[in-house]
């Protein structure tokens, strides 16, 4: 596995420039976080986000530590290549086409404390629990979702700032 650990120096080394540097999780994990969020078996999932990766949507580099340019590749040279994908992009996606809430919710709370987004500062608490609860698909049936209650966002805020 130290290999993998050059690949992905090597990968954050070469990412493109004046891209945001990606955040890369392993090829095997990628898969089993599309099936949890999509509710498909692995080798449906697998080919998901084969798919994906194909068709430019996410990010994806090489066991040699190449990030995969799919201009110059084909469907047919893809199919062994990924060994890492980009995290972030595979998160937005799974938001924008999950029902199942994401578990990335101190994630999405890092990133508006980031953008300036303060509850009780600068924002009420309440449009930013039901944000927080929109970009991670933190809702069921109208009500917040097990894990995205009020007080469990409160929580995770108030850990953060203390840090």
């Amino acid at each position: 596995m130290k290999s993998n650990g050059k690949a992905l120096r090597r990968i954050l080394a070469t990412a493109k420039a004046g891209t945001k540097t990606p955040d890369w999780l392993s090829f095997g994990k990628a898969v089993g976080e599309v099936a949890n969020a999509l509710g498909l078996p692995h080798e449906v999932a697998q080919a998901t986000l084969f798919g994906l990766i194909a068709i430019g949507d996410i990010r994806a580099g090489d066991v040699k530590g190449n990030v995969i340019d799919i201009d110059d590749c084909t469907i047919g040279e893809l199919g062994g290549k990924p060994a890492f994908v980009d995290w972030g992009g595979l998160r937005d996606w799974l938001r924008k086409h999950s029902t199942v809430p994401t578990s990335d919710r101190v994630a999405v709370i890092k990133e508006m404390l980031r953008d300036g987004d303060i509850p009780g500062r600068n924002v009420e608490w309440k449009p930013f629990y039901d944000e927080v609860r929109n970009r991670c698909g933190g809702w069921h049936k109208g009500r917040p979702a097990r894990g995205f209650s009020d007080k469990q966002i409160w929580r995770d805020v108030k850990a953060l700032q203390q840090r």
